[in-house]
């Protein structure tokens, strides 16, 4: 028996996503600051160390969302209005990602100075006019360019890659799903697109390519990630009683799921630093996939309790695209406090600026074009 999809919020699912974007954050904020006391250093070492894995679990739960999303559309999952489906991805995503690009071209203008700080949080490429850097840039397809001819960029430009990631998935997503039919359809596509990713880092790592935008950032390498949301948002329809009636499987699933992202996300697997580039991402996937279907049947994780650990996550989007520009402005303040306190506090700043520019800019700007486009849900 299947649950209906609805229009209800999830408030696991933002939890997870305040977990992925701390470790974004984290990643790109250690190499900043002077190392922490010996009492954190250990832990602040492993926390911060794979932030790519963050991008990942973002993937998977991008894919639960988005194929809810679809189910949800007045004529459900297989026939899915295009206007209604475009209209809403681009009210979401494109006005947020215009005003970072400006927004950091700004702050390239006003305040290029040829400091650590600045290379590392803005710096352009060698020639700021290529068009090898801006087409792609602009045409979501940032993750398949060659990032090492610019000599180098800024981390606010190589955020850029998972964006291209995800609307090349999505721009022919509900085409693929009008012509795969049917449930059975879709799962056996899907796997598919599972094995392709492990397939594809197999294939890269052989050829002896160390290089990890080549494995993990190129389409094949992520698309996977993707896949296991949408099986995700399939295993969660349509197991929902079963799930429900079985809160004692719902809760053993869920810890084999934390084991997993938590062994993986620590290099406890004896497989290698560059065999983790092959099978990191699916472990990833498959330990969120995990922990969300069993999570996302305990009443727990949807506690008020809980409510202010799931406010990053509710503004993740934000915080993702913001967090570099609040890290160049606050980095002084962060300099002088504890790693624990200094990290903190960074994630607050940004979740606040985040929140802001939800309520009084992104909010509104996805209304608008969504009218623009007659699309009123």
């Amino acid at each position: 028996m299947k649950q209906p999809a609805g229009p209800n919020h999830l408030q696991i699912i933002d939890l997870a996503r305040t977990a992925a974007i701390m470790t974004v954050m984290a990643f790109h904020l250690k190499p900043t600051l002077p190392l922490p006391p010996p009492a954190f250093r250990w832990g602040w070492d492993h926390f911060q160390r794979n932030g790519e894995y963050g991008v990942c679990m973002f993937f998977v739960i991008s894919g639960f969302l988005i194929t809810r999303i679809l189910d949800s559309g007045g004529n459900r999952l297989f026939r899915s209005g295009w206007r209604w489906f475009y209209a809403r991805r681009v009210g979401r995503i494109i006005p947020l990602f215009l005003l970072a690009v400006f927004l950091g071209l700004a702050l390239v203008w006003m305040f290029q100075d040829g400091s650590k700080k600045f290379i590392y949080c803005f710096k352009l490429p060698q020639d700021p006019g290529t068009l090898s850097f801006w087409v792609p840039l602009f045409t979501f397809t940032f993750n398949w360019a060659r990032t090492e001819n610019w000599n180098g960029i800024g981390i606010e430009w190589v955020l850029f890659w998972s964006l291209a990631v995800e609307e090349q998935f999505y721009l022919l997503y509900p085409l693929a799903l009008r012509l795969l039919g049917n449930l059975k359809n879709l799962a056996l596509f899907l796997a598919f697109v599972v094995l392709l990713g492990l397939g594809w880092r197999w294939g890269v790592y052989l050829s002896g390519n160390d290089n990890i935008h080549t494995s993990m950032r190129t389409s094949p390498g992520a698309f996977d990630q993707i896949a296991f949301g949408a099986l995700l948002y399939l295993a969660y329809k349509y197991k929902a009683l079963f799930f429900s009636k079985n809160k004692a499987l719902s809760f053993w699933v869920m810890g084999a799921g934390f084991l997993i992202l938590a062994a993986t996300y620590l290099n406890t697997f004896p497989i290698g630093e560059r065999l983790d580039r092959i099978y990191g991402p699916t472990l990833i996937a498959a330990g969120l996939f995990l922990f969300l279907l069993g999570g996302l049947h305990l009443p727990f994780f949807e506690s008020k309790d809980l409510r202010v650990f799931s406010l990053p996550g509710k503004f993740s989007y934000g915080n993702y695209l913001f967090h570099i520009p609040v890290l160049f402005f606050i980095h002084s303040f962060l300099w002088d406090l504890n790693i624990v306190a200094a990290f903190f506090l960074y994630v607050a700043v940004t979740t606040a600026l985040s929140a802001l520019s939800y309520r009084f800019f992104e909010a509104p700007a996805n209304r608008l074009i969504r009218r623009i486009f007659g699309v009123e849900s």
